[in-house]
């Protein structure tokens, strides 16, 4: 794990998002990055071709879970219906790719917390 992803968990583990920049507090939260961003820097983000259809929702709507497969902390952004487990995303594409559970169905770990 980078310095910077273990200053972020521990920071998300403390209720504070830190962005990217590492200057700022992170308002917002990219789906598929499974990264925060201050406000500059989801304008960057939402603007840059990679990343323009990325999904972001403010930090406070999520309550991030970890990762049951990999451990991950706070990575758990995929909720398995079959398994009732939440996956990282690599996690997911491997828990999709065995025999077992190729045909399991995910939803986004948000949607799970509002039922």
């Amino acid at each position: 794990m980078s310095v910077m992803a273990q200053a972020q968990a521990i920071a998300a583990k403390a209720g504070n998002y830190i962005c990217l920049c590492l200057g700022a507090r992170g308002e917002f939260f990219c789906i598929e990055c499974e990264q925060y961003f201050c406000q500059t820097c989801r304008i960057s983000h939402r603007k840059a071709n990679v990343s323009k259809s990325h999904k972001l929702v403010e930090a406070l709507e999520t309550e991030r879970k970890d990762c049951e497969m990999c451990l991950t902390k706070y990575g758990g952004q995929h909720f398995c219906l079959d398994c009732s487990q939440y996956f990282c995303s690599n996690c997911k594409v491997i828990h999709l790719r065995a025999n077992v559970s190729k045909n399991h169905v995910f939803t986004d770990s948000s949607d799970i917390e509002k039922t």
